[in-house]
């Protein structure tokens, strides 16, 4: 904490003003030792303002200083309650903590704020950071806020972060992101300004929220590059309340990459102009709650229809060209549905909106000359009354309906369309194309949609159809779990027997009766090969045949049952050795289910070394897989910080006198924290708990050394203790010259001590009043003599009178007479000629 002021590097000398009182300086020789103080001072706001008006500002610590200004060079606290403004160039910092908000106010300029911690605001009006060390500040795992606000254009200098806990955009203006991706750990707020990506086009990761208020713009940019992705942990949201991204807000590209999901929030609208990014996870959509793809590419969608894994699960707009494809990503629940393909006949673009449901509760109702509806999934399209287009829909070997169970095969497959006046689902004329495992059924010509603005289409199929046997998992098959088996078709009866390959040889067949469905096929604690060979049904003896699905099916022994250890915390600590068990079946792998900053040295040993941060707990999980199959156990691993140490005395009386009450005690306040005080003295009460406290020091009180030491998980901080003397009370008896005296006479009111520390002052009350000149300063011992000539005032014939006494030592302990002295004046009788009585002598 040195200041230096007309420093001259000429040479090996410089010149310097030592900032503790501003009167040592000196040449000294370059490198040599400079012997700095004890403790560096420790400054706290008191109330919001200027950085430069002392008055703003409590020292709390260190070698005392009296401010002229700024707390310049010391450590300093910003409190949570407080705003603080630079209101000059060049403020510093040897360290800073912000709890509150700092505001580095433009046009200021030449700051350094030494290392920075807390999670308060650090408000910029430039997009240039003061000088520092924001490594702390700026951890995702910190709550800290960083806000750009004031007027006017300017880019954002990134150099000291790319990720950042909250990101505020605040004033007028236009804020440029930098050219390098940001990640944003918990929320993006743009209120007020334009938040421009255009110049750089870069990625912006939201961990958190997106949120947009009142005249705040987004401009995404343009680009493969320029894209805001979704990659929380957790359910994330966007748009309504939190601001909608449309029109010149919309995104260029957004991604998904949450398995937790994305829900666009009631009431809202979210615009994509670029690429729909389906890397992991659902978002979510209503009716009121929109997504639309302004983009008119068919290959805007990655992957194409999206995955199993990731789709959009409720309506998705599109803008399709006329004669352009577009595979729809959508799903429903846990369903992915992304078989459904417009084709756009209408001139121009048109905005097409398609919709997956699951299951298909009408399949039964149908026409002639269809014999089979698809009973799992149909599509809802809508658009602007007579917009036209061809429907396309594909099938697979997991759909309900494929060529298999068809008389002629893939000829016979349909698009069917519900009438809503007859409630039944129609033939359209189709073409197909594929095979009997994959292909799409498309309208033959375009339909066209009717003024309702939406319509209802299905997979069909006409002529005989053929009952389908297929295995049906959900998921791997592991150990004996079975394979669940899916029958399909209509007039289906029992028994149903099936025939299937165990490793490529032939099994008994197996007899399903009404009461064994849902059926599932037994399997064997040991991995093998299953495929389905026949499948009849009917009656025995009148059999008839049906088809079967000749996909295979492996099974998986189950893995070894999963042991991730005892949980563990290592105060102070930052790497712990795990405990997994090895396994005999499958391979292990470590994973971080929670907690940020953490790695493993090798995540395929069951007893690897895991670094994490201190401070942090983690949720830690040993996963044995095999072969899709998994057994998983999770494991608590904490860095608890050992108990902060009390550093120094905020609030505190190191000298107090017998009979102090209230007397206020406190040190830093640390989260999850408990506080022990003691006081080694005699005759005294402590009141309060936690960083502060008050005791009261009775009229016999000792001096003594006050303690208080933290607690927390990791046991007990080292004790702060302040020697705290007491000094005595002035011991004393007040005695007068006596009770009555004459009028005009002398009192003498004498103070005799017992005890006393001198000099001391002695105040004097005469009848509630102080005596002119009280108190009076002596250091006589043992006795202070008062005296003054008291006058008859009447008109009784006494005037009653009464002395108090205070006494306040040297060590301004103050104590009072126990009770007053009280005395009357009374009137002299008065003699003369006009009291005389005359005689017959006449005398």
């Amino acid at each position: 904490w040195m200041k230096l002021d007309n420093v001259d590097d000429t040479g090996n000398t410089i010149t310097f003003n030592y900032s503790s009182d501003n009167n040592l300086s000196g040449e000294y020789t370059a490198g040599i030792d400079i012997a700095l103080p004890d403790e560096v001072p420790e400054f706290i706001s008191n109330k919001s303002g200027d950085w430069s008006v002392s008055d703003n500002w409590d020292q709390i610590g260190g070698d005392t200083y009296t401010l002229s200004g700024g707390p310049n060079g010391f450590i300093v606290t910003i409190d949570s309650d407080h705003t603080i403004r630079t209101d000059e160039n060049y403020v510093s910092a040897y360290r800073t903590t912000i709890e509150g908000t700092l505001e580095v106010i433009s046009p200021t300029f030449g700051h350094n704020l030494g290392t920075v911690s807390g999670s308060g605001t650090l408000y910029l009006e430039s997009g240039t950071f003061p000088a520092g060390r924001f490594t702390n500040f700026l951890d995702c795992a910190n709550n800290a806020t960083l806000e750009y606000g004031g007027t006017g254009n300017y880019p954002l200098v990134a150099d000291l972060y790319s990720s950042v806990p909250n990101l505020h955009f605040t004033g007028t203006g236009s804020r440029i992101l930098p050219n390098k991706d940001l990640t944003v750990c918990n929320q993006l707020l743009i209120d007020g300004p334009s938040l421009d990506n255009s110049a750089n086009n870069r990625k912006l990761t939201i961990q958190g929220t997106l949120e947009r208020y009142n005249t705040g713009t987004f401009i995404s940019g343009t680009g493969a590059n320029a894209t805001v992705s979704f990659e929380g942990s957790a359910a994330q949201t966007m748009g309504g309340a939190l601001g909608d991204f449309t029109g010149i807000n919309a995104f260029n590209n957004l991604e998904i990459s949450n398995s937790a999901g994305l829900t666009v929030n009631s009431g809202g609208a979210i615009e994509v102009d670029g690429n729909l990014l389906l890397t992991d996870g659902n978002i979510v959509t209503s009716s009121t709650n929109t997504l639309t793809i302004t983009n008119d590419a068919i290959n805007c969608v990655s992957p194409s229809g999206g995955s199993s894994s990731s789709y959009v699960d409720g309506p998705l707009t599109k803008n399709i060209n006329q004669g352009d494809d577009f595979l729809f990503p959508i799903g429903k629940g846990d369903v992915a549905g992304n078989k459904l393909t417009l084709s756009s006949i209408r001139v121009g673009t048109i905005s097409w909106t398609a919709e997956f449901f699951t299951p298909n509760p009408t399949y039964t109702d149908f026409a002639s000359p269809l014999t089979y509806v698809n009973s799992k999934e149909y599509w809802t399209i809508s658009a602007n009354e007579d917009d036209k287009a061809k429907v396309g829909i594909d099938w697979d070997s997991q759909s309900d309906l494929t060529p298999l169970m068809t008389e002629n095969g893939v000829s016979d497959m349909r698009v069917a369309g519900y009438n809503t006046g007859t409630s039944e689902w129609e033939e359209i004329s189709s073409t197909q194309t594929g095979n009997t495992s994959n292909g799409t059924v498309t309208t033959l010509s375009e339909i066209i949609i009717p003024a309702s603005g939406t319509s209802d289409f299905t997979s069909a199929c006409i002529n005989v159809t053929k009952p389908r046997a297929r295995f049906n998992p959900s998921g791997p098959v592991c150990g004996e779990d079975g394979i669940p088996m899916e029958f399909t078709g209509s007039d289906l009866s029992f028994d149903y027997i099936i025939e299937y390959e165990k490793d490529g040889v032939l099994q008994p067949a197996i007899t399903i009766t009404s009461t064994d469905v849902p059926y599932t096929l037994p399997t064997d604690a040991v991995g093998a090969i299953y495929q389905l060979v026949s499948f009849t049904y009917n009656e025995p003896g009148s059999s008839t045949t049906g088809v079967v699905d000749p996909a295979i099916v492996t099974t998986y022994t189950v893995p070894t049952s999963a042991d991730a250890g005892a949980d563990q915390s290592i105060c102070g600590g930052t790497s712990a050795t795990l405990e997994g068990n090895t396994p005999t079946t499958g391979t292990g792998e470590w994973s971080i289910v929670s907690g940020t900053g953490g790695s493993f040295v090798d995540p395929t040993d069951p007893t690897t070394t895991f670094n994490g941060t201190n401070g942090t707990t983690y949720t830690l999980r040993w996963t044995i897989s095999n072969g899709g199959c998994e057994s998983f156990d999770e494991v608590e691993i904490s860095f608890p910080l050992l108990p902060e140490e009390p550093t120094t005395f905020i609030l505190y009386q190191d000298e107090v006198c017998q009979g102090t009450a209230d007397v206020a005690y406190s040190v830093e306040n640390f989260a999850g924290h408990t506080y022990t005080w003691s006081y080694s003295g005699t005759d005294y009460t402590i009141v309060g708990s936690g960083n502060q406290i008050e005791i009261s020091f009775g009229n016999n009180a000792t001096s003594g050394t006050l303690s208080v030491f933290t607690t927390n998980d990791c046991g007990n901080s080292n004790s702060l203790e302040l020697d705290i003397t007491v000094n005595p009370l002035p011991v004393f008896t007040v005695s007068g010259s006596g009770s009555d005296i004459c009028d005009g006479d002398l009192f003498e009111l004498t103070t005799s001590f017992t005890s006393i520390n001198t000099p001391y002052d002695i105040e004097i009350i005469l009848d509630g009043s102080s005596v002119t000149g009280s108190p009076f300063t002596s250091s006589d011992t043992p006795d202070y003599v008062y005296s003054d000539n008291f006058v008859w005032v009447g008109p009784a014939a006494n005037d009653s009178h009464s002395f108090t006494v205070t006494v306040t030592d040297s060590n301004g302990c103050s104590a009072s007479s126990v009770a007053p002295i009280t005395f009357d004046v009374w009137k002299i009788p008065e003699t003369g000629p006009q009291y005389h009585i005359p005689n017959t002598h006449g005398q």
